[in-house]
C-alpha cells in the first residue's frame, strides 16, 4: 500500500525549492489547458469526419499544441524528480547518495534516480502526481511495467550497453543486479501530492521485484 507524507518533514529549504517547482509545473499545465482542448477538439472533429479542411486544421492545432505540452511534461518531470531528491529520499534514507547516470536526455533506458546507502540501493521511479500513471516498456514483445521484475531487469540490460561510452553505467548495473540477487535493492515510486501551485507533498510506494519462487 502506498505511504503518505506531508510537507512538513521536508527542511524549510526544501519546501521553498519545491514550492517554486510545484508553481511552475501548475503554471505550464495551465497554460498547455487551451492547447489540449483545441487538440482533442480537433481530433474529435477529424473523426467524425475526416475532410482534407478537418485533416489541416488536426495539424494545425498538433503544432500549436506541441510547444506548450512539452514545457509542461518537462516541468512535471523536473517537479517530481525534485519530489524524490528534496524530500523523499533525505526522510526516508537519510545517509543515501546519488548515483551518477548516463541515460539518454529522454529518460527512456534508465531509472529516473538511484541512490546508495551503505551496501544498499534505492531505486527511484519519480512521478508529479498520484494520479501519473507508471511508465512501460515493451521487452520480448510484450509489455511491461514500470515497477516489475522484468522491466528492472531490461533496464539494468540497456545500462550495461553504455558501458563503452559511460563506464559507470556498466559498473552500476553489475552492483544492481548484485544487490538485486543479494534482495539489497529497494524500488520504489515517489508521486507528488495533489496541489494547486503550492508543495503538498508525496506519495511512496516499494515494488515486489524478488524472484518468484
Amino acid at each position: 500500500m502506498p505511504v503518505e507524507r506531508g510537507r512538513t518533514a521536508a527542511t524549510p529549504e526544501a519546501r521553498a525549492e519545491l514550492d517554486e517547482l510545484a508553481k511552475a509545473r501548475h503554471d505550464a499545465i495551465a497554460a498547455d489547458h487551451p492547447f489540449h482542448v483545441e487538440h482533442g477538439n480537433a481530433r474529435r472533429e477529424y473523426k467524425l469526419h475526416r475532410t482534407d479542411e478537418l485533416r489541416a486544421a488536426l495539424d494545425e492545432a498538433a503544432e500549436r499544441h506541441r510547444g506548450p505540452h512539452n514545457a509542461s511534461t518537462k516541468a512535471s518531470e523536473i517537479y517530481g524528480e525534485g519530489v524524490a531528491r528534496l524530500h523523499a529520499i533525505p526522510e526516508l534514507y537519510p545517509n543515501a547518495k546519488p548515483e551518477t547516470l548516463h541515460g539518454p536526455k529522454n529518460g527512456n533506458a534508465q531509472f529516473d534516480q538511484v541512490y546508495k546507502d551503505g551496501d544498499r540501493f534505492i531505486v527511484v521511479e519519480a512521478k508529479s502526481h498520484v494520479d501519473t500513471p507508471l511508465g512501460e516498456r515493451l521487452i520480448n514483445g510484450a509489455r511491461y511495467s514500470q515497477g516489475s521484475r522484468t522491466y528492472f531487469l531490461d533496464i539494468l540490460d540497456q545500462m550495461e550497453k553504455r558501458r563503452r561510452n559511460f563506464p559507470s553505467d556498466g559498473r552500476l548495473s553489475a552492483d544492481l543486479r548484485s544487490a538485486l540477487r543479494d534482495g539489497r535493492v529497494d524500488y520504489i515510486v515517489v508521486r507528488g501530492q495533489d496541489n494547486a501551485g503550492t508543495y503538498t507533498g508525496y506519495s511512496t510506494q516499494k515494488f515486489d521485484i524478488r524472484e518468484p519462487s
